[in-house]
C-alpha cells in the first residue's frame, strides 16, 4: 500500500509565499546591475562609431562572447517552458544537446570558412553576393518579423514567472524590465549587451543549480526521481517512433530542431555578429567549444528539472488539481513549494534568473536587429554624405527603442495563447525553414541561380506559414490533440491508499503516444508535427529551387567565386585553372623534385 498522505498534506499547505525583502533586493539589483553596465558603457567608455555599437571594436574576448551566445539563447523559454514540457510529455527534449553539437560543427567547417573568407560583416551580405540584393532584402526581412514575433514570447515567460510567485498583474512588471533593456542597450551598445550578458548568466547558473540539487534532495533523491519517471512514461529518451505525425520524438529534435537552428544558431545575424567580435578565428574555435558545452548542460539541466517536478508531484498534479492555471507555472510553484523556505532569497534569485534570460536574449536581439534595419532598409535610402557614424548611432538606438517598444505592446496578444515550447517551435520554424533553405541553398548547391532562391523563398514561406495556420485552426477545433501522459491526483486528498498493483494496472495506456486526429476533418499534410516545419519549409525551398534554375538556366559553375563555397564543398566545383604564378610555383617545384630525384639516383650509384 501506498500512504499519500503526506503529499495530500503538502499540496494542501502549499502557498505562494509572498516576496520577502531579501528577495526584491536581490531582483531589483539584478536589473540596477543592468543599468549600470549600460551606464558605464554608453557614458565612460563611449560606443561612438557604427564598429563599436555592433561588433566591441573586434577586440572582445572569448570567453564572455561564449557565455553571452549561451545567455542570448537561454530565453525564459528554456528555464520555464523544457521542464514544464518534460513534466508533461516526457524527455525527448534531450536530443537537443546533440542538435547544438551538429550545428557548431557545421558552422565552424561551413559557414565560418566562407564568413571570414569574404570579409563580410552580415549573413545577409553573404546571401546578396551568392545571388542577388531581392534575396538579401527577403531573408533581412524574415528575420525581423521572426524577432519580432520572437521577443514578447520571451518578455511574457518571465513576466508570468513574477506574476506566480508574487501576485503582481504581468502588465504592470513588463513595462519595468522591458524599459531596463532598451535602456542599457540603446545606451551601451554591443559590449554592454555581452558584460550584462555575462552576468545574467551567472545568476542564471547558480539559480539552475540550486534548484537541481535541492530538487532532488526533496523529491527523494535520484534513483527515486528515474524509478517514478519510468513508471510514469517520462524517460522516452530514445522515443524512435517514425511517424511524422508524432508530437516529439527523437527523430523530430535531431532531424527538425536541428534544421531549425540552422538559421537561430548557425547563420543567425546575432551570433554572426558575435563571432566577428573576436579578433582571431582562434578566439571563435574557443568560444564555439565554450558556447556548445554550456548550452547543452543548461538543456540537460532542464530536462532534469522536468523529472525531478515529476517525481515530486507524480500523484497530485498541480495543474489538474487546480494549484496552478497554466501548464508554465509548474516550475515556479515547484520553486514556491519546495526551496522557497529552505532558502531565504532563492525565490528573488529564481525570478532573477528568468528575468536574466529575458533580458539577455531582448538586448541581443534588439542590438542585432537595429543593425539589420539601419543596414538593409535605412542606410540604403540615405545619401552617402549622411551616412556618418553618428548619425548610424542615432538611428540605431531610435530603432532599438521603437523595437523594445512594440514587443513589450505585443505581449498582451501573446498571454491569450497557449503552452510556450509548441507556439515558439511552431512560429519559428515556420519561418526558420525558409531562412535555412536560403542557405544550404546558396552554401551547398552552386547550380542554383537568384531566380530560383527567390521563387523558392517565396514558395516556401507561403506553404510553410499555411501548413503552421492550417495545423493551429485544427487544433483550436479540436480535429487534432496531442494529449498529455497521465497526470494524477488521487494524492491530493487525505486518507488516500492505492493498492501498488491495481494503480500498475492504469499504466499501460500512458505509453500510447500517438496524437488524436479527426482524418475525415484534416488534410495529411496537417498532421505533421511541428518539429517536422522547418525540414518541410527546406523542402519545398530547394525543390522549387532547382526547378526554376533549371526552367531559367543552371549557373555557370565554371564562373562560380569558390569562395562562396565551404571548402569541404568546393569539389562540386570544376577545378579551376592555374594562374600564371601558381604555373611558375608549380614549375619550380617540379623543377626541385626533379633534381632531387637525380641526386638519390648518383648517390645509389
Amino acid at each position: 500500500m501506498i500512504d499519500l498522505n503526506t503529499t495530500a498534506k503538502i499540496m494542501e499547505e502549499a502557498t505562494y509565499t509572498a516576496f520577502a525583502w531579501t528577495d526584491y533586493i536581490l531582483f531589483v539589483g539584478m536589473l540596477l546591475m543592468s543599468v549600470v553596465v549600460g551606464i558605464y558603457f554608453g557614458f565612460f567608455q563611449k560606443q561612438d562609431t557604427s564598429d563599436k555599437y555592433l561588433f566591441g571594436g573586434k577586440q572582445m574576448g572569448y570567453f564572455p562572447v561564449a557565455l553571452s551566445l549561451t545567455a542570448s539563447h537561454t530565453s525564459g523559454i528554456t528555464l520555464l517552458g523544457i521542464p514544464a514540457e518534460v513534466y508533461y510529455y516526457g524527455c525527448s527534449y534531450w536530443a537537443t544537446s546533440i542538435c547544438c553539437v551538429l550545428i557548431c560543427i557545421m558552422v565552424y567547417y561551413g559557414f565560418l570558412p566562407v564568413l571570414l573568407k569574404l570579409k563580410i560583416t552580415s549573413s545577409f551580405e553573404y546571401l546578396q553576393l551568392r545571388f542577388d540584393r531581392n534575396i538579401r532584402y527577403i531573408t533581412s526581412t524574415l528575420f525581423i518579423i521572426k524577432i519580432l514575433t520572437y521577443l514578447p514570447i520571451v518578455i511574457y515567460i518571465p513576466a508570468l514567472a513574477f506574476s506566480q510567485v508574487t501576485g503582481v498583474n504581468v502588465h504592470m512588471i513588463t513595462p519595468v524590465v522591458c524599459f531596463v533593456c532598451i535602456f542599457y542597450t540603446s545606451v551601451g551598445g554591443f559590449k554592454a549587451v555581452v558584460w550584462s550578458d555575462t552576468f545574467q548568466f551567472a545568476i542564471t547558473v547558480a539559480t539552475t543549480f540550486a534548484i537541481f540539487f535541492l530538487g532532488i534532495h526533496y523529491a527523494g533523491g535520484i534513483q527515486n526521481i528515474w524509478n517514478q519517471s519510468e513508471l510514469g512514461g517520462r524517460l522516452d529518451i530514445m522515443n524512435l517512433d517514425p511517424a511524422l505525425s508524432s508530437r516529439t520524438t527523437f527523430w523530430g529534435y535531431m532531424i527538425g530542431l536541428t534544421i531549425s537552428w540552422i538559421a537561430d544558431l548557425g547563420v543567425n545575424q546575432g551570433m554572426i555578429q558575435k563571432y566577428l567580435s573576436m579578433p582571431t578565428i582562434k578566439d571563435v574555435k574557443k568560444s564555439l567549444i565554450c558556447f556548445c558545452i554550456s548550452f547543452s548542460i543548461i538543456k540537460l539541466m532542464c530536462v532534469s528539472t522536468g523529472l525531478i517536478m515529476y517525481a515530486k508531484y507524480q500523484y497530485c498534479d498541480p495543474l489538474t488539481s487546480n494549484k496552478i492555471q497554466k501548464p508554465d507555472q509548474i516550475l515556479p510553484f515547484f520553486v514556491m513549494d519546495v526551496v522557497a523556505s529552505k532558502i531565504p532569497g532563492l525565490p528573488g534569485l529564481f525570478v532573477a534568473a528568468v528575468f536574466s534570460t529575458a533580458l539577455s536574449t531582448m538586448s541581443a536581439q534588439l542590438n542585432t536587429l537595429s543593425g539589420t534595419i539601419y543596414d538593409d532598409i535605412i542606410s540604403p535610402m540615405m545619401p552617402e554624405k549622411r551616412r556618418t557614424d553618428r548619425a548610424a548611432n542615432i538611428i540605431m538606438k531610435l530603432c532599438t527603442v521603437v523595437i523594445g517598444v512594440i514587443s513589450t505592446v505585443l505581449v498582451l496578444v501573446v498571454e491569450k495563447l497557449g503552452g510556450v515550447i509548441p507556439l515558439a517551435t511552431a512560429v519559428l520554424g515556420s519561418l526558420a525553414g525558409t531562412t535555412s533553405g536560403l542557405f544550404i541553398l546558396g552554401l551547398c548547391v552552386p547550380w542554383a541561380n537568384a531566380k530560383g532562391a527567390l521563387i523558392g523563398s517565396f514558395v516556401s514561406m507561403f506553404s510553410t506559414v499555411s501548413l503552421m495556420l492550417g495545423a493551429q485552426l485544427h487544433m483550436a477545433a479540436g480535429n487534432i490533440q496531442y494529449p498529455r501522459l497521465p497526470l494524477l491526483t488521487m494524492g491530493c486528498f487525505e486518507n488516500s491508499t492505492i493498492p501498488i498493483d491495481q494503480f500498475n494496472h492504469t499504466f499501460p495506456a500512458i505509453y500510447d503516444r500517438k496524437p488524436i486526429i479527426n482524418d475525415d476533418e484534416v488534410f495529411f499534410l496537417f498532421k505533421l508535427s511541428y518539429m517536422y516545419y522547418p525540414c518541410f519549409g527546406v523542402l519545398v525551398q530547394i525543390t522549387t529551387s532547382l526547378i526554376v534554375s533549371w526552367i531559367t538556366g543552371f549557373n555557370d559553375l565554371n564562373e562560380m567565386n569558390p569562395d562562396l563555397i565551404p571548402p569541404v564543398l568546393q569539389w562540386l566545383l570544376p577545378k579551376q585553372p592555374m594562374s600564371e604564378k601558381e604555373k611558375e610555383q608549380y614549375k619550380s617545384v617540379e623543377e626541385s623534385l626533379e633534381m632531387l630525384r637525380k641526386q638519390r639516383e648518383a648517390e645509389a650509384c
